[in-house]
């Protein structure tokens, strides 16, 4: 029996971990910049993911538990209100070496991921499909 087999393809970015999704992302969109990096995978990032409920797990009382485990949220279930989003979002960023962050809203506990790069942080909204342009067409 085969073990450790992984089967990907160079059209597609890597399910292997995060980072690598990420990395696979940049590489696939011929990314140069962290700008383009960060726009690449909010685009990669919305078309793979769906919005829906959070994931419940044996949380071993009896009872089920919301899933936070990003990877498992990520290659397996698909799905995740925004906390999850901005988890992923920031977590595969940071695998890949961006400087990133998960932002969550004090009145309303939305949360979005922010991307550091052109000496600014860059919010996106991955679970509502939105990133603000401001006067000069950059991400706000």
């Amino acid at each position: 029996m085969a073990k450790n087999v992984w089967i990907g393809n160079s059209r597609w970015p890597s399910g292997r971990n995060l980072g690598e999704f990420a990395k696979d992302v940049f590489r696939i969109e011929n990314c140069k910049t962290d700008k383009e990096k960060a726009l690449a995978f909010y685009e990669w990032l919305i078309r793979i993911m769906m919005r829906g409920p959070n994931f419940t797990v044996p949380d071993g009382f009896g009872t089920y538990s919301r899933s936070f485990d990003t990877m498992g949220m990520f290659a397996s279930f698909g799905c995740f209100e925004c906390t999850g989003w901005g988890w992923v979002g920031a977590e595969a960023l940071q695998s890949a070496g961006l400087k990133a962050r998960r932002v969550v809203g004090q009145n309303d506990g939305h949360t979005i991921y922010e991307v550091f790069y052109d000496d600014n942080w860059h919010a996106f909204d991955a679970f509502q499909a939105w990133y603000f342009l401001n006067d000069s067409k950059e991400v706000a």
